[in-house]
């Protein structure tokens, strides 16, 4: 019997270690299988950090750029604000030189309004020895001093007139 019992175990034991066998080599599969699936997303991380790197890297680029960008921005602005500055002195500059050149126009033309020839009435004819150049100075005075024109003016007219009264007498008779 012990004999059956040793080989009734026997034969139990080796069923029971064929079984244990085939679950062993199932779980080595099952654990090949995992470990491979494990080493996929070992590859997956390591491609996932490098993009994360290359990303970290084009970021810290693009703001560098934008650091770079905003810079000369700031320079342009500056410049733009000085410049404006300027311009705004020289717009002032240029109202008060606007303002003395008006002023003195206007000085200059209430000079050539003003009769220039009260102080010797007799300067218009200066050089006049007869009648015929009289009369020929005369008519281009008139021509001249006429008060429709620019330079015109009828106290200057007025002057030539009486001067040409007094030589008339004398030259014409």
């Amino acid at each position: 019997m012990e004999a059956d019992i040793n080989q009734s175990d026997v034969a139990e034991l080796k069923t029971w270690l064929f079984k244990e066998n085939i679950r062993l080599e199932k779980e080595r599969e099952a654990l090949a299988t995992a470990m491979k699936e494990i080493e996929e997303e070992r590859k997956l991380l390591d491609i996932q950090k490098e993009l994360l790197i290359k990303q970290k890297n084009k970021n810290a680029l693009i703001q560098k750029q934008l650091d770079s960008q905003n810079e000369l921005f700031e320079k342009k602005w500056k410049l733009l604000e000085d410049e404006t500055r300027r311009l705004a002195i020289d717009k002032q500059r240029f109202e008060r030189d606007k303002e003395y050149f008006a002023d003195e126009v206007k000085r200059e033309k209430f000079k050539s309004q003003a009769p220039v020839f009260t102080t010797n009435p007799k300067m218009f004819f200066v050089g006049i020895d007869s009648g015929v150049a009289l009369k020929k100075r005369y008519k281009e005075l008139l021509k001249i001093f006429h008060p429709d024109n620019v330079c015109g003016s009828n106290d200057v007219v007025l002057a030539i007139t009486k001067e040409y009264e007094s030589l008339k007498r004398y030259y014409i008779g």
